[in-house]
């Protein structure tokens, strides 16, 4: 997990704030877990910061994302996809099936050139 973060806080550190940060085909069975909003914050939180699963049916986005979106402990879940949640309802980050498109649909989240 240091090391995807380390990955994601130096290209942050290249890229202007606001625009987003995207990494692709990470693993949770080589992180250990999949990382959350609190894993890609600790990167930044002046920019947009998303990674896909491997599997491509799994996203995770930081904080700026989520709020960007407006997705928040009340958001309902989309069709065809879920926010996975902290114990009080807050969204953890980790957004799976048709969640993404729903949240990229909700909000400013825009794909950029700023890949790792």
């Amino acid at each position: 997990m240091d090391e995807l973060i380390a990955a994601l806080k130096a290209k942050a550190a290249k890229t202007p704030p606001g625009q987003m940060v995207t990494g692709s085909r990470y693993q949770d069975t080589m992180l250990g877990r999949h990382s959350t909003r609190y894993d890609l914050d600790k990167a930044s939180t002046e920019h947009s910061i998303s990674i896909s699963h491997s599997s491509g049916h799994i996203t995770v986005a930081n904080s700026y994302v989520l709020r960007a979106s407006g997705i928040t402990k009340d958001t309902k879940d989309p069709p065809g996809g879920s926010f996975d949640r902290d114990p009080d309802g807050t969204p953890n980050g980790v957004i799976r099936e048709r969640g993404a498109p729903a949240a990229q649909a909700r909000g400013r989240w825009r794909r950029a050139a700023h890949s790792i």
